[in-house]
């Protein structure tokens, strides 16, 4: 009797799979694929699944059990809002290397109280929109926080919260984001069951603003989510080189402790280039072609962010600004100007910058014009 229970439990749950999400691999007359989970996939891909919990991408959306979060060494630290408690909470939204907010268990996005945006580089506490009324900030954030994001049915959602816009399979982006649901895949274990696209138009599904690739300002920084824009503005896209050409898809390019390093060093393409000029700073080649332009929590100063710059060029040119009066940014591919670089470190002419020695724009772009010779 056992026996002919689970069999029958197993064409249930395979009908289940079969009528419940949008997506078909192999044309239309193929099944439907369904989506299995993560926790699926790491019984044949545990190396590459070990690897990715270690990525802010898995952890972008984390369930709260009445406690706090337990991301990366840290995280534990994170302080929910005040007037709430962990109890209060359902989902943490990020707290992996920028900031926290948090989702009520009635399903929106906390606002309007002190600490509902908790930064993570200083732990300071602060209000995240606090002009959107507490209880009807949607949670719209789904499509780049979840995995299946609008293809599941409320019957097969693994998490149903009503007040969503739309329901999704599972928490963060987890392996079927970027690869498909993966039901026909776990049966015949055939790559062609399985979507496997190495292009930047993929990373660009969650990393790009503007279809017209534009680049935007948002205050005195690039705002955020415009890696995709910033790359094909730049030197890499000319050169063919792709998001994955430098980035292991599956690895953190922030998290220090992690098993694998999820970014290529400059120097196995860029062998020839030296900082010489630099050498007693030791700079990475990232500090200057990376510079942090970006803003998502917190500032240094009014040339550095907390997020890297993905268009690697360095405009010498002392009067450049890469920054244009109606709002956009590289907007004639002329690369970063030298004061968001330089001044990361060194203090403009008014004080302002880094903690080092002041240094004119001139001084900078006649240092800066022969900087790798």
């Amino acid at each position: 009797m056992k026996t002919l229970f689970y069999i029958g439990m197993m064409i249930g749950i395979s009908a289940a799979f079969s009528a419940c999400t949008k997506e078909t691999i192999g044309g239309p007359e193929e099944k439907i694929a369904t989506y299995v989970g993560s926790a699926v996939c790491k019984t044949c891909h545990s190396e590459i699944y070990d690897i990715t919990k270690e990525s802010a991408m898995y952890n972008a959306l984390t369930v709260i059990d009445n406690g706090p979060p337990k991301i990366l060494m840290g995280s534990e630290d994170i302080i929910p809002p005040d007037e709430y408690s962990w109890s209060d909470i359902s989902l943490l939204i990020g707290g992996f290397e920028w900031s926290a907010t948090f989702v009520s268990k009635e399903g929106y996005v906390i606002t309007q109280n002190m600490g509902s945006q908790f930064n993570m580089a200083d732990q300071s506490r602060i209000h995240y929109k606090p002009e959107v009324e507490n209880g009807t900030q949607e949670f719209v954030c789904g499509e780049c926080h979840t995995t299946g994001w609008g293809e599941v049915t409320d019957v097969f959602a693994s998490s149903v919260i009503n007040t969503f816009p739309e329901k999704y399979y599972e928490e963060g982006v987890r392996c079927e984001a970027c690869h498909g649901p993966g039901s026909l895949h776990m049966a015949d274990q055939s790559e062609s069951s399985i979507i496997k696209d190495n292009s930047s138009e993929l990373c660009a599904k969650c990393h790009q603003i503007n279809e017209d690739n534009s680049i935007v300002s948002e205050g005195n920084f690039i705002a955020f989510g415009q890696q995709y824009e910033e790359w094909y503005s730049s030197g890499h896209n000319e050169g063919g080189i792709a998001c994955v050409g430098c980035h292991n898809p599956h690895a953190s390019v922030v998290n220090e402790a992690a098993t694998v390093e999820g970014v290529k060093p400059c120097s196995s393409c860029h062998s020839d280039k030296n900082a010489d000029n630099h050498l007693a700073m030791k700079l990475e080649c990232t500090v200057c072609h990376m510079p942090k332009s970006l803003k998502v929590a917190i500032e240094k100063n009014q040339y550095t962010g907390d997020a890297s710059a993905h268009i690697f060029n360095i405009n010498t040119d002392a009067t450049y600004d890469m920054f244009s009066s109606d709002g956009l940014v590289n907007k004639d591919g002329l690369g970063l100007s030298l004061n968001y670089v330089c001044y990361q470190c060194h203090k403009d002419e008014n004080g302002s910058g880094g903690i080092f020695s002041k240094r004119s724009m001139a001084d900078l772009s006649q240092k800066a014009g022969n900087f790798h010779d």
